[in-house]
């Protein structure tokens, strides 16, 4: 029965979704036919060869290689990689539109929920019916009291793990007798043409029909790789990789979590992941995309200066244009008021993303909330603290792009990728690599770097964060003088006991008095140093308890005032 379910699940053989696609699209050819007969089937065809607006021209290339993927026999595994908002979803579901049996599983849906609640989803987005997630809790409290009065279990007890395999089992074998019919009805087609030849040798031979192979996509992979279910990462990847090596069904992989290539390739270790690696648009295509999409033939300055700034992403871009259309209400078409709107709409999008960055990068609700002592401890969850946030927020204010290894080194990282790499993972920075290693860092998102610049623009809270992040280098910097002087004061006692002949020899007492050279000068550069810091701090606070000046006064609490605000980075 479940095997029934799960099968009519995937041909959608009951799916009100299908018939509505069915009728849409009968709809939508009658609409065309309309419009050929009005307008005349020239303009039509022009219209219908413009670029999609869907898929920027630069994706034409990745969208043949999904569909050449999808069209051939299970061999490996497909991972759809980028940063959030290229348009990976869109790319992956664009391509398989067409196939026949298609499932979708997206772990963000699931991930981090109960366990009841995690099979219960599953089961939903499989067609697993019917399910007893219930059962996996019930059954470990039956065999805990019996246990607890026999010392034996009774064998009630599943597991969360055991349960999803049960349940991807199911699905494999429905997916089997797919891929077996398709491929029984392709060896009948070819015993047809075989004793058609035989009839008729000169009757022509029909081409092959290619074999339909259902498509798995499996969305938001490793999007939460330390959350508590992150087996499921696993078995979904065993999973895929069983389905590959025994071309049952092809399977696409969509994640924005740069170890995901990694990841899957240890579930296929001799055979390599196809890969399709997206990136923001360039910036001529995002401004034709805008222009498109808002049916202007010339972009104003201000559109021009918006785009450049948002970059290439799919997602700030049509925030752009939602916004433009949800604010020129006027009716107003002429330039200087469209330059207002643009100008309204990109500030928006900044003060909405430097929001973003204050709450994700510098853990400012959990300051808020929970205290400083909680917020550690969460910034120890993330990975990363905020005062190292802070110091790339200040690189990438300044440069479109920063050294890894000079970021790496600065003495608030210590030498430790670890959270740079975990910033990366939150989609705040991308890391570039060159010859295989990280070489440089960029912002996430373009319109990073506009919030970045907004975040230092806004002299108190910056002076606030660089105070912290001065503090935190002082802080390091006596930890060291302190361990400094604790060797000097050993080695200044060690050799007082040798001069009054406790059996130092003068060999030995020039080696100390070499370690405590050494040490003398590193004391006295993290002396200095600290000096440096603590006047930079002090100017810090001074600039904390200035009474603000009127433009700033202006900014705080009004869009109009941060409009003024970001007029040089817009400009």
């Amino acid at each position: 029965m479940r095997i029934f379910f799960v099968t009519n699940h995937l041909v959608e053989r009951f799916s009100l979704h299908k018939y509505s696609n069915i009728l849409l699209h009968w709809l939508a050819e009658a609409r065309s036919y309309v419009t050929e007969l009005i307008y005349g089937a020239e303009i039509v065809r022009q219209k219908e060869a413009a670029p999609s607006s869907k898929l920027l021209a630069e994706r034409a290339e990745q969208e043949k290689k999904l569909l050449t993927f999808l069209k051939e026999t299970p061999e490996t595994i497909m991972l759809v990689t980028g940063p959030k908002g290229t348009g990976k979803s869109g790319l992956v579901h664009d391509a398989a539109k067409t196939e026949p049996y298609k499932l979708v599983i997206n772990c963000e849906e699931f991930i981090n929920l109960p366990d009841h609640q995690l099979l219960n989803t599953f089961a939903k987005q499989v067609g697993y019916f019917p399910v007893f997630g219930w059962l996996v809790s019930a059954g470990s409290i039956i065999d805990t009291l019996t246990a607890s009065l026999t010392g034996t279990k009774a064998g009630f007890s599943s597991t969360t793990d055991g349960s999803v395999r049960k349940m991807l089992e199911i699905l494999t074998i429905a997916i089997s007798r797919l891929t077996a019919a398709e491929k029984a009805k392709l060896a009948k087609h070819v015993e047809r043409q075989r004793a058609a030849q035989a009839a008729n040798p000169s009757a022509p031979v029909d081409p092959l029909p290619d074999i339909e192979y259902p498509v798995i996509i499996v969305e938001g992979y490793l999007a939460k790789e330390n959350a508590r279910q992150q087996f499921m990462y696993d078995i979904l990847t065993e999973w895929a990789a069983l389905l590959a090596e025994y071309h049952i069904a092809q399977v696409v992989f969509v994640s924005n979590n740069p170890a995901a290539l990694k990841h899957i390739g240890r579930a296929l270790p001799t055979k390599t992941v196809e890969n399709i690696a997206l990136a923001d648009a360039s910036s001529d295509s995002a401004l034709a995309y805008v222009r498109r999409r808002l049916g202007l033939l010339e972009a104003p300055p201000a559109l021009v200066r918006a785009v450049d700034a948002l970059g290439g992403r799919l997602t700030d871009l049509d925030l752009l244009i939602q916004k433009i259309h949800a604010s020129a209400k006027s009716g107003d078409a002429s330039a200087a008021s469209l330059d207002q709107v643009v100008a309204a709409s990109f500030a928006d999008i900044v003060v909405r993303t430097v929001t973003e960055v204050r709450k994700v990068g510098l853990h400012e609700d959990a300051v808020r909330e929970a205290g400083s002592a909680s917020a550690a401890a969460a910034a120890a969850a993330q990975g990363w603290t905020p005062v190292q946030m802070w110091r790339i927020v200040q690189a990438l204010a300044k440069a479109e792009e920063v050294s890894y290894d000079e970021m790496r080194t600065h003495p608030v990282f210590k030498g430790d990728e670890a959270p740079i790499l975990a910033i990366e993972r939150a989609g705040l920075i991308s890391v570039s690599l060159y010859n295989g290693r990280p070489y440089s860092i960029r912002a996430g998102r373009p319109v990073y770097r506009s919030a970045f610049a907004a975040l230092l623009a806004d002299e108190k809270y910056a002076a606030v964060m660089s105070s912290k992040l001065a503090k935190s280098l002082i802080a390091d910097e006596e930890a060291k003088l302190r361990h400094a002087e604790e060797e000097l004061a050993l080695l200044a006692r060690v050799s007082f006991e040798g001069s009054n002949g406790a059996g130092v020899g003068r060999s030995a007492r020039a080696d100390l008095r070499a370690r405590a050279e050494f040490l003398a000068r590193a004391v006295a550069e993290s002396q200095a140093k600290v000096a440096a810091l603590d006047a930079d701090d002090r100017a810090y606070k001074k600039a904390i308890l200035a009474p603000p000046t009127p433009a700033v006064a202006a900014a705080v609490g009004a869009q109009a005032g941060l409009l003024s605000g970001l007029a040089g980075l817009f400009s």
